[in-house]
């Protein structure tokens, strides 16, 4: 990806806008559909980047340093147009408040979950059409086998050395 200098100079940019990010997109992906970087190459090297990026921001030394220097900075730190703050997310533990009807709920939600399960499993076996007979109301139906679609996605694995 001519030893990504876009990448290069895209980190190197005090500019890291929405709109920036936006066109170093567009650079890169015109790179390889130009035939100007190899489009194996390109998505190895990003997919280790991205896999790189994610094991940073993760790493909790550096959400600790970060918040840190935010709170030294100010309210928000400001760095090449991007405001980096402090925010709180509230969790609640509803099961250790003790509510009977809470608990009864979430078990009946689990029961219900194994039993969709069950049926996904026996609609997934099935190969044709069968009548069967509904044994609440008698009304006989027909099911079919479920409608079945097949992706593909492009998957990398690095070694470990």
């Amino acid at each position: 990806m001519e030893s990504n200098n876009s990448l290069v100079a895209f980190v190197s940019n005090a500019n890291l806008t929405k709109e920036s990010q936006g066109n170093l997109v567009e650079n890169l992906v015109a790179q390889v559909t130009d035939g100007k970087a190899d489009a194996v190459t390109a998505f190895v090297q990003i997919k280790a980047i991205a896999e790189v990026c994610e094991q940073f921001l993760k790493n909790p030394a550096v959400g600790a340093a970060v918040q840190s220097a935010v709170l030294v900075r100010g309210k928000d730190a400001a760095f090449g147009g991007a405001k980096v703050g402090i925010s709180s997310t509230t969790r609640y533990d509803y099961a250790s408040s003790g509510d009977t009807q809470y608990l009864d709920l979430i078990k009946q939600k689990e029961s219900i979950a194994s039993q969709l399960k069950a049926r996904e499993m026996y609609l997934k076996a099935i190969t044709d059409e069968q009548t069967i007979v509904d044994r609440e109301t008698g009304a006989i139906v027909t099911i079919t086998p479920p409608a079945k679609t097949v992706s593909q996605s492009l998957r990398v694995t690095f070694d470990k050395a």
